[in-house]
């Protein structure tokens, strides 16, 4: 027998039992070491205390579990549009009217700013289906165009637009006002003058739908409304409004009746 063998045993069996000592202390190491705080620990009966990590009350518990509020639901149509619907005979103004309401609720995918608003009107469909109601025309894609325009809390000018022709937009204004419980919608009326084909006399109308083109300023709450009667621009009228105590209040109104290659346009009002 070799002298040496039992040496090299004896050195092989401490070499092995210091692996054995090291895997024992690292296991031990890796299992005493706290878990990362966003880690999950299952199988688990009792989880190590930290000292530098405050135990979790009861209440702080209630309020990790608690799911986000979740904001009302809203159908399309609801009960209040599906019953004004049923009023009507003609399927095909219905599915317009349908059709109108969904572009109106997809204005928010273009222009998100007006999720609020667009929201906020979709809880009286019945009011919204008054105001579809005044567009002798409704286009989906002219009504996916309408503005909003914040005057007070929870009031806004409604822009509405109703189709779109060749060098005009034809317009409905309403001023919305929400409550906690109710809102209310009024037409608002634009101020304009007219000039008879015939007797050619000039009269002032009123009116809250309107032909042409409109530009709101939010700073200056003034509406800047013009219409070109042909494409050249060479007769038309033009107008600015005021907003003041709920009301489009006018302020200025240009007009030329005369289609005849010259810009003349004669101030109406004030004279």
């Amino acid at each position: 027998m070799n002298p040496k063998l039992p040496f090299i045993a004896g050195s092989v069996q401490k070499t092995l039992l210091g692996k054995v000592v090291t895997i024992a202390c690292l296991g031990f190491a890796i299992g005493c070491s706290p878990a990362p705080q966003n880690s999950t620990v299952t199988n688990s009966t009792t989880a190590p205390t930290l000292q530098n990590s405050p135990a979790s009350s009861p209440a702080d518990s209630r309020i990790s579990s608690q799911s986000p509020a979740t904001p009302k639901a809203i159908t399309i149509p609801d009960e209040k549009f599906t019953a004004q619907l049923s009023s009507l005979k003609d399927e095909a103004i219905k599915a317009q009217y349908l059709a109108a309401l969904k572009a109106f609720a997809d204005i928010p995918k273009e222009r998100p700013e007006y999720q609020a608003v667009v929201e906020e009107i979709l809880q009286h469909q019945d009011l919204l289906f008054e105001m579809l109601n005044d567009c002798e025309y409704q286009e989906p894609s002219a009504i996916q165009r309408s503005e909003f325009y914040q005057v007070a809390d929870r009031q806004f000018i409604v822009q509405q637009v109703c189709f779109l022709a060749a060098y005009n937009v034809s317009y409905a204004f309403f001023l919305y006002t929400g409550t906690e419980t109710n809102a209310q919608v009024k037409p608002l009326k634009i101020a304009t003058y007219e000039q008879d084909e015939s007797s050619k006399e000039i009269s002032q109308a009123a009116s809250h739908l309107f032909s042409g083109l409109a530009n709101y300023d939010e700073k200056s709450k003034e509406l800047s409304l013009s219409r070109k009667y042909r494409g050249v621009g060479d007769c038309g009228i033009t107008g600015k409004y005021q907003f003041q105590n709920n009301e489009l209040v006018l302020q200025e109104f240009l007009a030329d009746f005369e289609c005849d290659g010259k810009i003349e346009f004669s101030k109406l009002y004030p004279q």
